[in-house]
């Protein structure tokens, strides 16, 4: 069948105006591209001027509070405080500037990208050492002249008798006697003064280990940190006191001895019970003492759990 179609009809369907079909397609795409922009900056800063945490409270947790620092600078905080808990002894489990808690705006759970104006308090608290004490000394005494003899008697020519004479009246101390085997709290009074100071770097460290170098000492002690020597899995570095383990924030009496690369079968009565907190009897031979940081050095001989 032939349909008659009318040539008004014809060109209005085949000549469209290509303006307006362009233009239609490209509004909604132009619309999607201005959504995008604006969802991308709400992501950095919101309308109010707040901006995104870069981090989470768990992001933030063991984490060293100089990194943490740096990233709420970078993302645009100003008000940054940190606190200082001075309570390292040896910085092995805990290491030296290691957060305890991140606080913002008073809570210590956040998430990150969570928003909050630039000048919001920020709180970051973190573990550290105390500051060393110095040593207090004397001041110095004015030195004072030798007395002149009397013009009037004339000099005397037995001096040196007379020195000798007063070097001689002076008592010098006995020396210890010989110890016989090792340096026990029974036999050595040194040792028990030692494990008794209340000092973290008393002078009678240093003075025991420089008159005891080399000799073997025994004591009861506890271990307050043990971990693997370098990359052996049957050699140790053990941190011991003297005296009963009390918790791991409590230091006892004495100085911390380190016993470095003590060998599986010095400590095999332990099987599989060695751990932080373990009373033992130690046996060592004396090495060195270091007023740095504060480790009583030990060579160790046998180690028993009691």
């Amino acid at each position: 069948m032939n349909q008659n179609i009318s040539p008004e009809k014809s060109f209005s369907k085949q000549s469209g105006s290509p303006k307006q079909i362009d233009l239609k397609h490209l509004l909604p795409v132009l619309g999607l591209l201005l959504l995008l922009i604006i969802l991308l900056f709400s992501m950095k800063k919101g309308t109010d001027g707040r901006i995104a945490l870069p981090l989470s409270s768990k992001d933030c947790a063991g984490s060293d509070y100089e990194d943490v620092l740096g990233s709420f600078q970078d993302a645009g905080f100003t008000n940054i405080e940190t606190k200082a808990i001075e309570d390292l002894v040896l910085g092995w489990i805990t290491k030296d500037g290691e957060i305890e808690e991140v606080e913002v705006d008073g809570h210590t759970t956040f998430s990150a990208n969570s928003k909050y104006l630039p000048e919001v308090k920020i709180i970051i608290t973190y573990h550290t050492f105390p500051p060393k004490k110095e040593p207090v000394s004397d001041p110095p005494t004015k030195p004072t002249e030798p007395e002149k003899a009397p013009a009037s008697q004339p000099e005397e020519t037995s001096q040196p008798s007379s020195a000798s004479g007063e070097a001689s009246s002076q008592v010098e101390p006995e020396p210890e006697p010989e110890i016989e085997g090792s340096l026990t709290i029974e036999n050595c009074p040194a040792l028990l003064a030692m494990l008794a100071a209340k000092g973290e770097n008393d002078p009678c460290y240093a003075e025991f280990a420089e008159t005891y170098r080399g000799k073997t000492i025994e004591f009861d002690g506890c271990i307050v940190s043990i971990a693997n020597h370098e990359n052996y899995k049957t050699r140790y570095d053990l941190l011991v006191q003297g005296g009963d383990f009390v918790d791991p924030n409590t230091a006892n009496l004495g100085p911390y001895f380190s016993l470095r690369n003590v060998a599986g079968t010095s400590i095999s009565s332990f099987g599989d019970s060695i751990r932080i907190g373990s009373n033992v009897h130690i046996v060592a031979e004396v090495v060195d003492y270091n007023s740095n940081n504060f480790w009583f050095t030990l060579s160790p001989k046998e180690i028993v759990e009691r």
